[in-house]
């Protein structure tokens, strides 16, 4: 099963907009070994692919593949816990210039097990991040992750998170949009304090009106098919105007109270 979510990371990686951390997060946990390996190729990759996947036969793909890579840095909790001393080296590291690639990786696996002190250490280098760097944290709960740190990072969903967040997140605004006007403002002040959900939920959003068009058309659901068309039009506008960096809460904002209207209009559900 595709993640579409780990796959717009690498898209990003591809335009050259990586985030300067991660949070892998869910059930998945070999997925997500593999996910970070993936990712700490395309980082250094000599021949990324469009999409951002590594090609996996050059130099740096070969040695990162192999855990030899000068710039990977691969750090695994000590027994039950990771410590300030396996997490305050990573600053240094993070601090020096890459030897052989374009950035340095650096990946904590199973980051819940930070200790108080390493959670602390740790973010003091996501507040100050440094250029040419980029951390990946690995966790099967992001519950036990400190707030502050998961503020400062991507986080990306695997298994049962990854298939279900951001369809559920869409529907909920659409079906929450009628209810007042106050409504839109406040989803659009939400994704906007939340920027690495935000792409993510407003294609949910449009394959949700894919979908009923799709029903629409053959006979099986309430919604008009034109309307349908003409709201997924407006959330590709908005996604368009993201792409080239317009302020995301205006853009949100303009967005909900469009489709509000729609909502409002009673064109997608039967009376």
């Amino acid at each position: 099963m595709r993640n579409q979510a780990f796959e717009r990371v690498l898209k990003n990686v591809a335009m050259n907009r990586p985030s300067h951390a991660y949070v892998f997060y869910g059930s998945q946990e070999e997925e997500m070994r593999e996910s970070a390996l993936i990712l700490a190729q395309s980082l250094n990759c000599a021949c990324l692919t469009e999409d951002g996947f590594p090609c996996g036969v050059c130099p740096d793909c070969r040695k990162t593949s192999q855990g030899t890579h000068p710039d990977l840095t691969w750090i695994l909790p000590d027994e039950a816990s990771m410590k300030i001393g396996q997490v305050r080296p990573l600053r240094e590291i993070a601090q020096r210039k890459p030897l052989e690639g374009a950035t340095k990786v650096i990946v904590l696996e199973d980051a819940r097990k930070l200790t108080d002190q390493a959670a602390n250490s740790l973010l003091k280098l996501l507040e100050e991040p440094p250029r040419a760097t980029v951390l990946i944290l690995l966790t099967l709960k992001i519950e036990n992750m400190l707030p502050t740190i998961l503020s400062r990072c991507w986080q990306v969903p695997f298994g049962e998170s990854a298939a279900r967040l951001e369809p559920e997140t869409g529907l909920r605004i659409l079906e929450s949009l009628p209810a007042s006007l106050l409504e839109a403002f406040r989803w659009a002040a939400s994704l906007d304090k939340e920027k690495d959900k935000l792409e993510p939920v407003l294609e949910a959003m449009e394959e949700i009106y894919r979908n009923r068009m799709v029903q629409a058309v053959s006979g099986g659901g309430p919604w008009d098919p034109l309307t349908c068309c003409e709201a997924q039009g407006l959330i590709r506008e908005a996604l368009w105007m993201l792409s080239r960096n317009v302020n995301a809460l205006l853009v949100l904002e303009s967005l909900f109270l469009d489709l509000r209207k729609i909502e409002r209009a009673g064109r997608f559900r039967s009376e």
